[in-house]
């Protein structure tokens, strides 16, 4: 019997569905003396090869609590709810069986109605559901499972490789970025300023002349080609 309230493993995918169905209001048909009906708001569930399984409630009961504050169905399947709102039909998400080459269209239709719809379905079946395959039920399931599996690293592949790809774009990006700034830099060039007679002076001795020109020495610790630079424009300043 199906137990909402259990953990689901991660390949245990429900197909969820909600409908709309019509209830005997017995309150209702008392004061009317002839049946009265309301229609309510429903919600099967159930799972891949394993009909013992199949739950069926209204939309808006309890699902469980959470820090005291009840979730319906209907708030645990958000988006099967949406669906059924809108009047579309219910989606098994997956790929479907169709897009498996390692089934014939005879083994599809057997496991179509077993409602298994996905290779993810028949890949995550255990116990009681895979013997509902039959005597190929093993074989199946873990045909799915390698499929799933390679097609998994097929997909890792294609993204290095676009990483790959999208690293040789930038780094050529870099290359062409460098040429430009080198050829700006030839064609821009002119004769490199003369040397400063200062830069053959110490630090120290290049501070006590900024001091004497200026009151005080630089704050901090400037390079030396900033202090030269100091130097330089203090003594075009006094000559």
């Amino acid at each position: 019997m199906y137990n909402p309230y259990a953990p689901q493993k991660k390949d245990d995918r429900p197909i969820v569905e909600f409908y709309a169905d019509a209830k005997e209001d017995p309150s209702a048909s008392k004061k009317a003396g002839v049946p009265q009906f309301m229609d309510v708001e429903m919600v099967k569930i159930r799972f891949p090869a394993d009909r013992n399984r199949t739950l069926v409630r209204p939309a808006h009961a309890e699902w469980k609590k959470e820090r005291g504050q009840i979730v319906t169905y209907a708030m645990r399947y958000p988006d099967e709810y949406k669906r059924f709102k809108a009047g579309q039909a219910p989606v098994v998400r997956g790929m479907p069986l169709a897009e498996a080459p390692f089934l014939t269209e005879a083994q599809r239709r057997m496991l179509r109605a077993l409602e298994v719809y996905t290779v993810e379905q028949l890949a995550g079946l255990e116990g009681i559901p895979l013997k509902n395959l039959g005597m190929n039920g093993r074989q199946l399931q873990e045909a799915a499972a390698a499929f799933l599996e390679a097609a998994r690293g097929g997909a890792d592949v294609v993204r290095l490789a676009s990483e790959n790809e999208q690293l040789r774009h930038e780094m050529d990006l870099l290359r062409q970025q460098v040429a430009s700034i080198g050829k700006r830099g030839v064609e821009g060039a002119s004769t490199p300023p003369a040397a400063s007679a200062f830069d053959a002076w110490e630090d120290e001795l290049l501070k006590e002349f900024i001091a004497e020109k200026t009151g005080s020495k630089p704050r901090g610790n400037p390079s030396h080609a900033t202090l030269v630079l100091m130097a330089e424009d203090l003594s075009k300043e006094a000559a």
